[in-house]
């Protein structure tokens, strides 16, 4: 399951997060953005009723604040939306620092704007 939500006050310059519950965990994403890049951090709870408890906590992201998204493709990254993923991971030879998106059934090329 993933869901991710804006912040309508930032704190400490947080303005969206990211869950992703998998088999590992939960997986708590951070941006100081709302655009869909990359987290700038990351943490992993054991369950996802300490991550909300501590969304509400910490952010005051209340249960009707989350938005609900697709799991992450095959190889895709877990902190974006879009379907995004490292070039080469599909491979096994991932070129870390480039990326393809997929767009009409086509990887191809991407760069992110960090902003």
């Amino acid at each position: 399951m993933r869901k991710y939500a804006i912040l309508k006050d930032p704190v400490n310059d947080i303005k969206k997060v990211l869950l992703y519950e998998s088999t590992d965990g939960v997986d708590l994403f951070m941006y100081d953005t709302t655009n869909d890049i990359p987290c700038f951090t990351d943490y992993n709870f054991d369950t996802l009723e300490e991550v909300l408890q501590i969304c509400f906590e910490e952010y005051n992201i209340k249960h009707s604040d989350w938005i609900n998204i697709n799991e992450p493709m095959k190889d895709c990254q877990h902190d974006i939306i879009s379907p995004i993923r490292v070039k080469g991971r599909n491979l096994g030879i991932p070129q870390w620092g480039k990326f393809e998106k997929l767009v009409n059934d086509e990887w191809i090329e991407f760069k992110f704007n960090h902003k």
